[in-house]
């Protein structure tokens, strides 16, 4: 499967600024719409992911390569850990991404369906600043199911009986 893949990508820009040499293309652009995007990240049974965690250099203030907002329709996330053969999957993801403001900030908010749930049961809103290493989230999730989710921590976590969850659903804004 693949990393990502995306139904349709809609780049708005100004057509103007790019003729009249204003800007250059990149520079114009002033929001991305990717609907139908999928996410598949893996964790492999030696606990290395399918995604690079980078070189570690900098390319300069993440948030300044950040100059358009995204938006996100019928997305979806899936991850798999084969070490514990664990799959959790968020579908009809929605999400808007502000472009950084002049500080850096930039605005989020996210709503998805986690597999189990009928509608929409997880919300995380804030803003976060990647220059200054400043995250101000919130996140609400309702109608969790705590074994089929608290397994996976077990797991991972639960060595030496440090945690047990044998059944329940789960609601926390925190």
């Amino acid at each position: 499967e693949p990393l990502v893949s995306i139904d349709i990508v809609v780049v708005s820009y100004s057509a103007k600024d790019v003729i009249l040499l204003k800007k250059s293309l990149i520079e114009s652009v002033s929001k991305i719409k990717l609907e139908g995007p999928s996410l598949f990240i893996k964790r492999d049974k030696s606990g290395k992911f399918n995604i690079s965690s980078g070189s570690g250099e900098s390319y300069g203030s993440p948030a300044a390569g950040f100059p358009f907002a995204v938006s996100i329709s019928n997305g979806r996330i899936q991850y798999h850990d084969e070490g514990v053969n664990f799959v959790a999957l968020l579908t009809d993801l929605k999400a808007d991404i502000s472009p950084a403001d002049k500080e850096g900030e930039i605005t989020l908010g996210l709503k998805a369906r986690t597999h189990q749930s009928r509608k929409r049961n997880l919300k995380i809103d804030g803003k976060i600043n990647p220059e200054k290493h400043k995250y101000s989230l919130h996140l609400a999730a309702g109608d969790l199911n705590l074994q089929y989710y608290g397994s996976y921590l077990i797991a991972l976590y639960g060595k030496a009986g440090r945690l047990a969850v044998s059944s329940g659903t789960c609601s926390a804004d925190l």
